[in-house]
């Protein structure tokens, strides 16, 4: 079995690792802030989102709650009116009415 000898290469200066070691760092740290620049506006994005939601649905339920309320009124008058006229002496005259 043959052994290949290694070839000699020159011993690299520190210089050298120290920018290697500069340049990892750097592309670590660039990588951490443009994802976290990048969360940022995915959040702002659904906090825009979730307000855009709320008005609508904020909307809705003031609707719906008007409706309710004259439906309401409504119910209050025919049943103030009901009592008047089963209270009233001529009650007998309006059974058609109470009905």
């Amino acid at each position: 079995m043959e052994v290949h000898a290694h070839t000699h290469t020159e011993r690299k200066k520190w210089t050298h690792y120290f920018w290697e070691f500069f340049m990892l760092f750097l592309a670590v740290t660039a990588g951490f802030f443009v994802e976290n620049q990048r969360e940022h506006w995915m959040e702002h994005q659904r906090e825009t989102r979730y307000i855009k939601n709320l008005l609508q649905d904020l909307s809705r339920d003031t609707t719906a709650i008007n409706v309710h309320s004259l439906f309401q009124k409504r119910a209050v008058i025919f049943a103030d009116s009901l009592i008047d006229i089963v209270n009233s002496p001529e009650r007998n005259a309006h059974l058609s009415e109470i009905y």
